[in-house]
């Protein structure tokens, strides 16, 4: 959605009067896209290792009576993730 939102932007200014470098503030809309578009996708990685560590713990916990409360689990997953961010940049 946000690659979309950038391309639309970039083809409307280039193709209407506004232009991209004529006033400041639509290259400033631009470039804010831009970069909000780039944090995106750099933490796309970071974002779906947590969201599944929460979906393998809440559908281990959801019918389960085992009397563990699922916090050396969830301790085990935090602590793989920090070192494999460590290695690469989740940031």
């Amino acid at each position: 959605m946000s690659i979309a939102a950038l391309l639309t932007g970039i083809v409307q200014s280039l193709g209407t009067s506004w232009g991209l470098f004529r006033h400041y503030w639509v290259l400033a809309k631009v470039l804010i896209t831009a970069v909000a578009t780039v944090l995106l996708l750099a933490h796309m990685r970071g974002i779906s290792f947590v969201a599944a560590v929460a979906l393998a713990r809440g559908s281990q916990h959801a019918g389960a009576d085992s009397g563990s409360n699922g916090w050396g689990e969830e301790r085990r997953a935090r602590n793989q993730w920090v070192r494999s961010c460590q290695r690469s940049s989740c940031v």
